[in-house]
């Protein structure tokens, strides 16, 4: 199930209310709208078969990294195997 949600399912509904928590808040008004616009329809298992794609660069996943939350980049991690965080 979560392979299958998008990054913007994530991004809105996240775990803790934007209204009741600062940390949240900061969070989500520091994600780069711009790049995160771009890749808010991948779901959670596209952002890591690009992530792991030899033809994807550094300065690709860095510039990427600015549109995601921590939620986003948490999901992303469940999914890997150990290999795949090596």
């Amino acid at each position: 199930v979560l392979s299958h949600l998008t990054l913007a399912d994530l991004r809105n509904n996240p775990v803790v209310d934007y209204d009741k928590d600062e940390v949240t808040r900061i969070i989500q008004d520091s994600v780069n709208e711009k790049i995160y616009n771009e890749i808010k329809n991948w779901t959670v298992s596209e952002l890591r078969e690009w992530i792991l794609s030899n033809d994807t660069t550094t300065e690709q996943i860095k510039r990427v990294s600015r549109g995601l939350t921590s939620e986003m980049v948490a999901a992303v991690a469940k999914l890997m195997s150990n290999l795949d965080l090596i």
